[in-house]
């Protein structure tokens, strides 16, 4: 199923059009993907709440066949930035496409991953910001246009110069 499907028939569920509904400015803010055996088929999708500042995630699998609402979160960010909304039709690319794209670099980078999770969402421009930890125990962040295709950054740092202190931002 398209992105744009699984958040229409995610939208139509009762539980998630009640939320819309009650909250009235509420907006698609991102929607979260974990590449793990457990959670390979399951998403995660956040609204955001200008109304109490906060994200309200409701997690489905692509078919959106269960639902599930978590209790509402403040969103992980810069306290003087703001939550900007994912406008879904400036997506071209799918979950899949986006993930080969962000293999391939990592094959380049001679990386093997071990955790890999991308969150598709509005950064001032509206990317799948993929993070892969790897067995060298580093995290690696490689953003991706959602429209274009194009890799727009990669860093990566070491978390063991993270834990000693050091600067880890490359």
């Amino acid at each position: 199923m398209s992105i744009n499907n699984t958040i229409t028939s995610l939208e139509e569920q009762s539980i998630v059009h009640d939320f819309l509904y009650k909250d009235g400015d509420a907006y698609l803010a991102h929607i979260f993907k974990m590449y793990d055996e457990a959670n390979s088929e399951e998403l995660q999708v956040g609204y955001y709440s200008p109304q109490d500042a906060c994200i309200h995630v409701f997690v489905c699998d692509e078919k959106v066949n269960t639902v599930i609402k978590n209790a509402g979160e403040e969103p992980f960010k810069e306290p003087e930035s703001e939550v900007k909304a994912l406008d879904l039709s400036l997506v071209s690319l799918s979950f899949d496409q986006a993930k080969e794209k962000a293999d391939a670099k990592m094959k380049e980078l001679k990386e093997t991953p071990t955790k890999v999770f991308v969150v598709l969402q509005n950064l001032g421009n509206t990317v799948f910001n993929f993070t892969f930890l790897t067995a060298a125990m580093k995290t690696i962040n490689i953003k991706i246009d959602a429209d274009s295709g194009e890799i727009s950054s990669v860093n990566s740092f070491s978390l063991l110069d993270m834990a000693k202190g050091k600067s880890v931002l490359k």
